[in-house]
């Protein structure tokens, strides 16, 4: 993954909401993303595939039901470049209460 395509998918509020919320818990299914983030599912799917294509987060099923992660393999550069991001991200409100939604909701058994 060039530089480029790494900034493009760090660019996007939505992206690095995902992010901070799977930095957070290692792994979550893609419907405890919608309900922390109160989106509709094809709209955290759509931004996920993204994070996918750009190598940022791994996909894993779990019987029929689909979780996400951050990538394992993700270089050194690209992950000190992605918690750096996430570190200033933090010090917003809306991150925050993502992350306090996260630990208020039951997360799925699966969905």
């Amino acid at each position: 993954m060039e530089v480029i395509e790494l900034m493009k998918a760090l660019s996007h509020e939505t992206r690095l909401r995902v992010l901070n919320l799977l930095i957070e818990k290692d792994g979550l299914c893609v419907c405890d993303l919608y309900e922390v983030l109160h989106m509709p599912q094809p709209t955290i799917s759509r931004h996920l595939k993204l994070l996918r294509d750009a190598g940022l987060v791994q996909d894993y099923r779990e019987n029929q039901w689909v979780h996400y992660k951050i990538h394992p393999e993700l270089s050194a550069p690209r992950r000190k470049v992605l918690l750096e991001v996430l570190t200033l991200a933090k010090e917003a409100v809306l991150f925050q209460a993502d992350i306090k939604r996260l630990s208020e909701i039951q997360l799925a058994v699966c969905c």
